[in-house]
């Protein structure tokens, strides 16, 4: 499976360092599920197996979502 067959999901907010991996990711041609923590948007119950999973949140919150990648 090749990088464009994969889910790519990112975490954090549009207004920061996501809008810039969400611009990337779109010009590149991936699917993508965009969660902004700022607007309460939650991260689904579960992820495919193989995706990607970029966090860009504040460094005070980066264990929770790499546990939440881990464990789905």
């Amino acid at each position: 499976m090749n990088i464009y067959e994969r889910k790519h999901y990112v975490v954090g907010s549009e207004g920061n360092a996501g809008s810039i991996v969400k611009r990337f990711l779109d010009l590149v041609g991936v699917d993508m599920i965009c969660i902004d923590e700022k607007l309460n948007n939650y991260l689904p119950d579960e992820v495919e197996p193989g995706s990607f999973l970029y966090i860009e949140t504040p460094p005070k919150s980066h264990y929770t979502f790499i546990q939440y990648g881990f464990e789905n």
